[in-house]
């Protein structure tokens, strides 16, 4: 009798080979439509979908997210991902004082539709960079505070949470000052989050405002 095939709820044609694959292709998708949240979750459902015990690494989902998101969205993700840039840089040179370092998506170039932008700000009083916010007349949606492992220590960083006049959002982490110049390990790729300085970025967009910051697979 012929083994039937598992099933394949989000359409997409499997091509790549492996069972592995897969259910890295499945767990994006699901990260894709939102019916996930985290690369763990997203596996887990992939495999449960599936009916297998196989766990592709963050690496290889986040490869079949940034293929599915291409795919989708064609130019307009590349139009977006610059656009996106600029209004990051626009954000940190208003956040000039604390050392501002653009990280996630926006800064490895693979944002897509629902991305926000990711900025962190270093400040010994984290409201002084709120107050500097609001008298830029920026909109803030949110403050709130979270506690979170950082470099092996419990920390405590302030949130604020920002929607531009383009309806994209910023999510602005304040670290304390000691922090400044420590990064952490990705847990997606693997390599320690550098980010992009407000100068960096500057550069980034009078020379290729398209680049990528995702290490090659392993």
């Amino acid at each position: 009798m012929r083994k039937r095939r598992p099933p394949n709820p989000s359409g997409t044609t499997f091509t790549r080979k492996g069972i592995r694959g897969r259910v890295a292709i499945e767990a994006a998708m699901r990260l894709y439509r939102g019916t996930a949240s985290e690369f763990k979750q997203a596996k887990q459902q992939a495999a449960r979908l599936l009916s297998v015990k196989v766990q592709p690494s963050n690496f290889e989902v986040a490869s079949e997210l940034d293929k599915i998101a291409d795919e989708l969205e064609g130019a307009s993700r590349r139009e977006a991902l610059v656009r996106m840039r600029r209004e990051a840089l626009h954000i940190m040179r208003i956040l000039k004082p604390f050392g501002p370092l653009l990280t996630g998506s926006v800064w490895r170039g693979t944002a897509r539709r629902g991305s926000d932008i990711d900025i962190i700000a270093h400040s010994s009083e984290a409201d002084q960079v709120v107050e500097v916010l609001k008298s830029s007349n920026l909109n803030v949606l949110e403050k709130r505070v979270e506690t979170a492992n950082f470099l092996n220590q419990i920390k405590k960083f302030l949130h604020v949470r920002l929607r531009l006049d383009s309806g994209n959002e910023v999510e602005i982490v304040v670290r304390n000052l000691e922090d400044q110049g420590k990064f952490e390990k990705c847990d997606i790729y693997g390599d320690p989050m550098v980010g992009l300085t407000r100068e960096d970025l500057e550069s980034l967009l009078r020379s290729d405002p398209l680049k990528r910051f995702v290490p090659k697979a392993r």
